[in-house]
Order: C-alpha cells, then sequence, then structure tokens
C-alpha cells in the first residue's frame, strides 16, 4: 500500500468523524486536492461546441445555456421536448457545453456567449458564478462508469475489485481540474489505490511510450473526449492517437447502449454520484426570464423522470445509503457514521436527507 493512499485514509477517516454532515465526494475532491493530486491538463482547452433549438436556429437566442459535457444531448433533449409547450411556442435556444470548470472561467471572464443558464457537472463550480440570481439548484444525480468496446465484456475491466490492468492498459479521464467526472475518475482511482501521478500528457496518450514518468492514465479536456477516446480515438487530436481500452464517462453517455443491454461497463458505489447542479446567470446585468422557466421545466417531475429512465441518470430527490470500502488499510479498523443534513434549493424546499457511511478499512 502506498503512503499516498493510507494518508488518503487517514485523513478520510478525520473527515468523516469530525465533519460528517459533508458528502463523501466532497471529502474525497478536498483531501485530493489537499495534498496535490489535481493535475495539469493534458491539451489546451477546447472551444464549446454549440447546437441551436430549433435546428438551424440563428442569433438572437431567446435563451443560450451553457452545460457540462455529459448533459449536452440530454439538455439538447429536453429543450426539444419544451419548444412542444405553450411556453416553448417560437422561442430560440443555443446549448453549448465543455467542461464545468473550462465554462465558470469564461462565465466569470466577461460571459462572452451570453449564457444565461448554467449547469454544472457538481455543485462546487456553480458557486464560482460571480453573476449569480437566484440560487444554485440541482437538477439531477449523475453516475459515474468504466466503460470499454474494446473488451469482450464487463466482467474483463475488473479483478479483486480493482480495475484489471492486464486488461485495462489503457484508461481515458476528464482532465480533474474542471471536469466533475475527471475529478470523480481521479477520487475512485485514488480509493482503488490505482492512481497515478504524473500520468501522460502526451498527445499520443495510450501509444506505447518508454520510459519513466509515464502512465497509464490518459488525460482529455472535458468527458465528451473522454468518451470519444475509447469509442474511437481522440478526433481533437491531428493524427487521431490509438484508442483507448476503458475509460471513465457518465452513464448517460452511454445510455442507449446500458437500456440495449450491449453496454460494458462498471457502475461503481452511489458514494461516487455527482450532484449535478445550475445557475441562472446576469446577461449583460439583466435576469433572463426564459431561463427560470427552463429551470422550472427541467425541474418538473416528468423531465426529471424522463432523465432517470431515458438518460440513465439517478434519482435527484432520494434518501441515499451510500457505502464505501476502503480495499485495505494497515492502521485503521472498520467504522460507520451516519448524520442527517438539510439541502436547500432554489425554490426554499427543504428536504431531510438520511446519508449513512459505511466504511471499511480492514485489510484484505
Amino acid at each position: 500500500m502506498t503512503f499516498t493512499a493510507k494518508l488518503i485514509c487517514f485523513l478520510a477517516f478525520i473527515f468523516y468523524v469530525s465533519f460528517p454532515f459533508l458528502p463523501s465526494y466532497q471529502i474525497f475532491t478536498s483531501l485530493s486536492s489537499l495534498i496535490g493530486l489535481s493535475p495539469s491538463a493534458a491539451y489546451a482547452q477546447v472551444p464549446d461546441v454549440c447546437e441551436a433549438r430549433p435546428s438551424g436556429a440563428q442569433a438572437p437566442y431567446d435563451l443560450s445555456i451553457a452545460t457540462a459535457s455529459n448533459f449536452f444531448g440530454p439538455m439538447l433533449a429536453v429543450i426539444d421536448k419544451y419548444l412542444l409547450t405553450a411556453a416553448g411556442q417560437n422561442k430560440k435556444f443555443r446549448v453549448c457545453h465543455n467542461a464545468s470548470g473550462t465554462l465558470v472561467d469564461e462565465i466569470n471572464n466577461g460571459n462572452p456567449n451570453g449564457y444565461g443558464l448554467f449547469l454544472a457537472a457538481d455543485s462546487a463550480f456553480p458557486t464560482e458564478i460571480l453573476q449569480q440570481y437566484g440560487g444554485i439548484f440541482q437538477y439531477i444525480m449523475g453516475i459515474p462508469v468504466l466503460w470499454t468496446t474494446y473488451l469482450a465484456n464487463s466482467a474483463s475491466l475488473m479483478i479483486n475489485n480493482k480495475i484489471n490492468t492486464t486488461n485495462v492498459t489503457s484508461l481515458s479521464i476528464a482532465d480533474p481540474s474542471v471536469a466533475p467526472y475527471g475529478k470523480a475518475a481521479q477520487n475512485i482511482l485514488v480509493f482503488l489505490q490505482q492512481w497515478e501521478d504524473p500520468h501522460d500528457s502526451d498527445p499520443n496518450c495510450g501509444a506505447p511510450i518508454p520510459g519513466p514518468g509515464h502512465s497509464w492514465i490518459c488525460q482529455y479536456p472535458n468527458i465528451d473526449l473522454a468518451q470519444k477516446a475509447v469509442d474511437g480515438g481522440d478526433p481533437s487530436v491531428t493524427p487521431p492517437p490509438p484508442k483507448q481500452i476503458a475509460g471513465f464517462v457518465s452513464k448517460a453517455q452511454i445510455c442507449s447502449l446500458v437500456i440495449a443491454g450491449t453496454a460494458k461497463y462498471h457502475q461503481f458505489t452511489a458514494n461516487f454520484n455527482l450532484p449535478q447542479s445550475g445557475v441562472k446567470v446576469l446577461v449583460n446585468g439583466q435576469q433572463n426570464s426564459v431561463a427560470g422557466d427552463v429551470q422550472a421545466y427541467i425541474l418538473g417531475s416528468d423531465i426529471q423522470s424522463y432523465l432517470v429512465s431515458d438518460w440513465c441518470y439517478a434519482p435527484n430527490t432520494q434518501a441515499k445509503s451510500n457505502k464505501v470500502s476502503f480495499l485495505r488499510s494497515d492502521v485503521l479498523g472498520k467504522f460507520a457514521v451516519s448524520n442527517k443534513y438539510i439541502q436547500q434549493n432554489n425554490l426554499g424546499c427543504k428536504r431531510n436527507q438520511q446519508i449513512s457511511y459505511n466504511i471499511d478499512l480492514s485489510t484484505e
């Protein structure tokens, strides 16, 4: 067991005992940053990718929406549904995606694309928006999964509760410094004692590279490119590097394969699920009433059910029993912590949620 892994386990114990009200994903994120695990970007930031709705619509738009890459497809589908409602008649939208941290930087540096609604892949990045109003709202729970198209079956991905590095010789993740799903991947790898730092920042990531300082972990600017790296190689690099054996993606990105029963993936405990949250943004100092309408539409029960059934997200509002398993520790035994906390959403509704963490720190 590495010193870093031991340190993570010990610090996690202290955090859970001292701050039981904190969601565990926040604890792992904080610990990773605290001990300097955040890597540098493998590639320069890529530009936002945008689509208009209705298709082919031209500016001026009634609302421009910035969304984390994992939610781009679902958001386009939601807007298509919204256009069929009375409120959506004759409206024009632009929906753009990128890593959550990249979008935050754009919005806080002049918001050149005029985004009136920002939908992140976590609950932390929306709090960095300087021109917010109406509060932060959680719109869905995201599920990170380990996915492959290269291996014959999902059983080939894991062995003895670890990623099977005999089969998975290259692994794509999104940049943890700007992409919450990349941070979730990093947290899982730290948790499995399989994180390597420094990891590969070579544009030919995944090709056989001799010498020290190179890793099986390949980093991309956002979760969309991390998925493309598994699906056939990263198209942002010319020539494209070899496709990665497996990668950490959002379950929503492979949902059609999941529903069809053809997806080869491994899903981890709900402890690593992401509370995806959004915030309305002032545009030229003005509030956009359409942003509020779209927000309310997303939070409606019909769309919430649709995102779970058709896009493989976890339900947004429910009690959670999160179980975490540290694989081994030389110094700590077993313990459990449970605590109630109140979550305040933008509508002023308070929800009691029971969180139970069962942490196994025993040796294998």
